[in-house]
């Protein structure tokens, strides 16, 4: 039988809140020292720690054992000066298959606070890179996670639970994309350099637009975003001007008065030969005059387009969880087969072992008969009769591994068989 179980403890989105997910998390620089410490109790032979925004969780391999358990949540109540890591009602445990079935998901983006979202996979792959660093992780948990990456993998082609932008900032992108199918050849101006002008301008500066120009009330915020993103910042009292050249403007500030209003645009038009002018709303109070919407080649839309876009996006999204859950469930199983044949493993490696130092015997016993060109020959010829002998009971084994009635008697039997024991303590 096994003498080890993988199980999973940790906090989400959707047990914890958001103070007590800040709490818990594990900055980069600290997650090291965390794994070492919770290598150096000496009851977990694997550990693996994921830390987000949304979630904290550590994937463990050792014993089946409470006490071991409440070490390890006493350790990172110490580690983070907090005790939310003994409260049931804000972690969670999962064993054996329930925990490679939530890494798997979470893997795909299907236990995501945003549906389908994508960077959960690459946050996973650093999680991972970082204990392979420290050396926390093994023969377990390595098959583990890239069984995941596999099946993040697997979601993201085999299915549209990634498609669509579900978010206000990456649905005024895609709105873009619809107007100018190449944005590359497009210059974009962006009034507010908030959270939210902030975040759309690197989702638009991600498409490769031609020029970003961004304008705040605070000249210096404008100037850190655009450095950070290759951009131009204006002064607040200079955007005006740029109407009449830019493709698309995007505004998000909290001003009560509009930013664009009608009789600015107006003006712009001619100056621009009467080419399209896209404008994006996301303010609430609105930014942008609605009354645009009136005028030949200006197209606008607000948050309550962006978030009907979002909303539809989603609710596809949402039509392909069956199917990405299928994939899971697959690869579940998949993963439950080969843990089944680590038992078997050693029983293999000391049966080749076995026959092969009688090989090794044996030939030395025989060197003397043969001469120096015969004996490569022979040397091939035996190690093919071993292989060909080895077969069966080989292959008997791995299948007694797939299933649970047969394994533990076909392994004792083996040990009996080719008096294995001697093999298996060396």
């Amino acid at each position: 039988m096994k003498a080890f179980e993988i199980y999973v403890l940790g906090l989400n989105h959707k047990s914890a809140s958001v103070d007590q997910r800040e709490c818990a998390a594990v900055a980069p620089a600290q997650m090291s020292g965390i794994l070492h410490a919770i290598e150096s109790t000496g009851h977990f032979s694997e550990v693996v720690g994921v830390s987000t925004c949304n979630r904290t969780e550590w994937y463990i391999v050792g014993p089946s054992n409470p006490h071991y358990l409440m070490c390890l949540r006493t350790l990172l109540n110490i580690s983070g000066n907090i005790e939310l890591w003994s409260d049931p009602e804000i972690t969670y445990v999962k064993k054996k298959g329930d925990a490679v079935r939530h890494l798997f998901r979470v893997a795909s983006g299907l236990d995501s606070q945003v549906l389908g979202e994508p960077q959960i996979l690459g946050q996973v792959k650093d999680a991972f890179r970082m204990a392979s660093d420290m050396e926390t992780n093994g023969t377990i948990l390595n098959s583990l996670f890239h069984a995941a990456f596999h099946v993040g993998k697997r979601v993201r082609n085999e299915t549209e639970l990634g498609a669509g932008a579900v978010s206000v900032s990456s649905a005024a992108v895609e709105l873009s994309n619809k107007i100018f199918s190449d944005l590359s050849k497009r210059t974009v101006l962006l009034i507010g350099a908030g959270e939210t002008g902030e975040l759309t301008a690197r989702h638009i500066k991600s498409r490769d637009i031609k020029t970003l120009y961004i304008t705040n009330r605070t000249l210096e915020k404008a100037e850190m975003v655009a450095g950070e993103l290759g951009g131009y910042a204006l002064p607040f009292d200079s955007y005006v001007d740029k109407i009449g050249e830019v493709d698309i403007v995007i505004s998000a500030t909290n001003s009560p008065d509009f930013t664009v209003s009608a009789e600015m645009v107006k003006q712009a038009m001619p100056k621009r030969n009467h080419r399209p002018i896209f404008l994006i709303d996301i303010a609430v109070p609105r930014d942008i005059d609605p009354a645009l919407n009136k005028l030949d080649n200006v197209f606008v839309n607000d948050i309550d387009d962006l978030n009907t876009i979002v909303n539809k996006n989603l609710d596809l999204r949402k039509e392909e969880i069956p199917t990405a859950q299928k994939i899971v469930d697959e690869e579940v199983g998949s993963f439950a087969d080969w843990l089944k044949t680590l038992d078997v493993k050693p029983v293999i490696a000391s049966l080749h072992k076995k026959f092969e130092q009688l090989r090794q015997e044996e030939l030395d016993k025989a060197r003397k008969y043969f001469d120096e060109e015969e004996w490569d020959d022979l040397d091939k010829l035996t190690s093919i009769l071993m292989k060909k002998f080895l077969h069966t009971p080989m292959m008997q084994l791995r299948e007694a591994a797939q299933n649970d009635k047969g394994e533990l008697k076909r392994i004792e039997a083996a040990y009996e068989l080719f008096d294995l024991k001697e093999t298996m303590d060396e």
